[in-house]
């Protein structure tokens, strides 16, 4: 009803959740598009300039569209989202690199990750240093149980990029060495900052990985 539309806003804006809920919400409010579209965009997709949004013609029922939007948006989308999103996504959650690192060993080659800043990662934190004898997956992915469960807060990222750590259901955890396009749902954890060599480092078989709050020096 539209009497209980200021109320709702003003929950909204006291909301104390992911940050990206909040945002995309009113997104979601001010444009009148699906959540499948909004949650699977692009970067590409945006000109905040033109205030012009492109979305494929494989997220619409019927053909290629075009959303124009208002410079509150573009706002913001610029503001808050750009400033803060994993580039890949135009939404993937706030869970926004925040620069804390962590440091993951594997045959003796060392990676810095940098985590998202949202409850998952921060869970993740807490449990380290932890070894997970991860397998083989689908030769794009490596997968273990952690020893606890973590908050989630999933998406459906559409494109997995090879360096994405994930978290599939609330304790299986997820590395990813290709890019691939999935429609599996995840909740981000963090980023290799340098994955070029991972798939060697990797290989195709089972491999133990440890993760400590360690940086490199």
């Amino acid at each position: 009803m539209a009497n209980e539309l200021p109320e709702f806003l003003n929950a909204l804006a006291k909301y104390s959740g992911s940050p990206i809920t909040r945002l995309a919400t009113r997104i979601l409010l001010l444009t009148g598009v699906r959540t499948i579209e909004l949650r699977a965009s692009e970067w590409e997709e945006f000109d905040l300039e033109r205030g012009i949004w492109e979305v494929p013609v494989e997220r619409m029922k019927s053909q290629y569209r075009c959303v124009m939007f208002a410079l509150t948006i573009s706002a913001v989308m610029g503001c808050s989202f750009i400033s803060q999103a994993e580039p890949a996504y135009a939404n993937p959650q706030p869970q926004t690199e925040h620069g804390m690192k962590i440091q993951m060993k594997i045959k003796g080659q060392r990676y810095d990750i940098t985590l998202y800043d949202n409850p998952t990662s921060q869970a993740f934190a807490a449990q380290l240093p932890v070894t997970l004898e991860m397998m083989e997956l689908n030769g794009n992915e490596k997968y273990a149980e952690l020893p606890h469960p973590l908050p989630t807060d999933a998406i459906q990222p559409i494109t997995l990029h090879a360096g994405d750590l994930m978290l599939y259901g609330n304790q299986t955890l997820v590395l990813f060495y290709t890019t691939f396009k999935s429609s599996y749902r995840y909740t981000l954890v963090g980023r290799v900052d340098s994955p070029e060599n991972l798939t060697e480092t990797l290989g195709k078989q089972n491999v133990r990985v440890a993760f400590s709050n360690q940086t490199s020096k």
